[in-house]
């Protein structure tokens, strides 16, 4: 059995962990930004840190799900004469109920191109078990030439031959 004084010095040192911890990742996000900033100079493109229009702009997931929904580290401009915005985006989920509630932090990283067309809507997603066995089942899991692609992500759209 520890001593209080032995306790009290373990509950120091885990709080001095979860404050370095925090410090690196804010510092991280920090040098992050620059880099997005400096980017986005070099390119003539525009850039804010946040932008609440974007969070209800898109549809299909991962928008509109969960709650918190945030766009940060926006940046606006052109690439090839397409008009581009790129951005991370962000929301909270709860599972569990009462004393076992947990929230989870969903993190992506969006870039929207203008295609100067109306196309279908096209999903990658990561491959998982369930996913590859309900597209196989339902013949929506578009397979492509790349059997290392198709290993690790799931592609789904309406015209198979666009995908």
């Amino acid at each position: 059995m520890l001593s209080s004084g032995a306790l009290g010095v373990l509950f120091l040192v885990g709080l001095l962990l979860v404050v370095l911890a925090a410090v690196a990742g804010y510092l991280a996000a920090r040098r992050r930004r620059q880099q997005l900033l400096d980017l986005t100079a070099s390119r003539g493109w525009t850039f804010a840190e946040e932008e609440p229009r974007l969070v209800d702009r898109f549809t299909g997931p991962p928008f509109g799900l969960g709650y918190d929904r945030r766009a940060t580290n926006v940046a606006y401009g052109t690439h090839d004469g397409r008009d581009l915005v790129a951005f991370d985006y962000e929301y909270t989920i709860d599972s569990g109920s009462g004393k076992d509630r947990t929230s989870s932090a969903h993190r992506f990283s969006v870039l929207g191109l203008s295609m100067r067309a109306i196309l279908p809507p096209l999903t990658v997603d990561p491959e998982n078990f369930l996913e590859r066995f309900v597209g196989r089942i339902t013949d929506s899991d578009i397979d492509l030439e790349s059997e290392t692609f198709n290993r690790a992500f799931t592609v789904s759209c309406p015209d198979r031959k666009f995908a």
